[in-house]
Parts: structure tokens; sequence; C-alpha cells
């Protein structure tokens, strides 16, 4: 069975795909922020927003939500992920390298 990759880890696997395909995207970073007196910030990044938000070549939106194989979709992000394939994103939960690259390959 070997060691389950970390969300993390998927995470940068995709993006390295994602800069040799040469594919625009970007991280959204949803991580506690603290202040300069060393208080949490809110943070900017909408609640339930994908980890990572591509463009394809064809001009739309990809929203990639990164899930190692144990990992759970929050409501907020089902939620969001829902809106966004109502507005005609394409929308891919990734626990591999190989679910987004199957996307990719699919819309060929």
């Amino acid at each position: 069975r070997g060691i389950e990759s970390s969300e993390a880890d998927i995470q940068a696997t995709i993006c390295g795909w994602l800069d040799l395909a040469k594919i625009p995207y970007t991280i959204s970073n949803a991580d506690r922020v603290w202040d300069r007196k060393g208080r949490v910030r809110v943070g900017k990044v909408r609640p339930g927003w994908p980890d990572i938000t591509a463009c394809l070549p064809d001009g739309k939106l990809w929203a990639i939500e990164v899930k190692s194989r144990r990992g759970r979709m929050r409501p907020a992000q089902i939620e969001v992920l829902d809106w966004l394939a109502k507005s005609q994103a394409v929308v891919t939960i990734a626990r591999s390298l190989e679910d987004v690259t199957d996307v990719f390959s699919a819309r060929k």
C-alpha cells in the first residue's frame, strides 16, 4: 500500500505539472495569517474556494480542490465547487496528479 501522499505533496506535484504544461494558475493559500502584533488576521480567501485556480487553453476556469486519499470535502467546499460548476467552470477534486491529467486529456 505504501505511504499516503499529503495534500501539500499532491498540490506541489499538480503545480509542477501545470508549470510544465504552461497552464496559468494560482494557489489559494487559506492558512492562518498573523499581523505585525502577532494576532491572527481574517483571511482574504473566500471560504471553500478551491486550492488551485487555473485557466485552461480554451479559456475555461479550472477549479482544482486537492484532497488526500482520505480527505473529506467541507460543506463550504462543496457549495463553492457546485457554484463554480453551475457557472461553467471545470471542477476537479484531485486526490492524485492523474485526476488532473485525466481531466485535461479528456478536454482535448
